[in-house]
């Protein structure tokens, strides 16, 4: 055996192992579609909340629940036109008191109420404030683009990609918690 490898095996069996406690979050309810949707745990949203959602694509159910249960200060960014077509329309509905579909039954469950403290954003958000490739994907039904080009497409969209502190200095946004 070479040497190499016996000093790793050494090391191995001799570093401590990292051992986390993790502790279960509280009650926790489901919000949103099987697709957009997660598990917002109880108790940390609250009205005087700041709800940041990043890259909504054409499914903000998640966004639009969260808004009617908690009633927190939400702001969405994603630097698609069809994102902020499609937020637009559900809002625009919202207001004049008209369901909005989304798919497999889905409709948002919005009142005229749900977007008075949701705000779209058509910005991404990234380490550094700069204007990036954001690579199409590859099937045109899809809504999904990627700034590291994960379905290796040739076609891209040029956007604004600012930091989130740099973003909220500047647009000089309430914040209150």
């Amino acid at each position: 055996m070479p040497l190499q490898f016996i000093k790793r095996k050494i090391k191995k069996w001799t570093e401590p192992s990292l051992r986390l406690q993790v502790t279960p979050l509280p009650k926790q309810s489901i919000l949103g579609t099987d697709y957009g949707g997660y598990a917002v745990p109880e108790g940390l949203l609250h009205p005087e909340a700041i709800y940041y959602s990043v890259g909504a694509g054409e499914d903000i159910s998640l966004d639009v629940e969260i808004a009617n249960r908690y009633n927190p200060y939400i702001y969405i960014f994603d630097p698609t036109e069809r994102a902020e077509k499609h937020f637009q329309q559900v809002r625009n509905n919202a207001t004049q008191g008209i369901q909005t579909p989304l798919y497999k039954n889905y409709i948002y469950p919005t009142t005229p109420q749900t977007f008075q403290k949701t705000h779209f954003e058509k910005i991404g958000l990234w380490v550094q404030t700069d204007v990036l490739r954001f690579f199409v994907p590859a099937k045109k039904e899809y809504v999904s683009h990627s700034l590291v080009n994960l379905q290796q497409t040739e076609s891209y969209v040029v956007v604004p990609e600012k930091v989130i502190l740099i973003f909220f200095v500047k647009k000089k946004y309430p914040a209150k918690r």
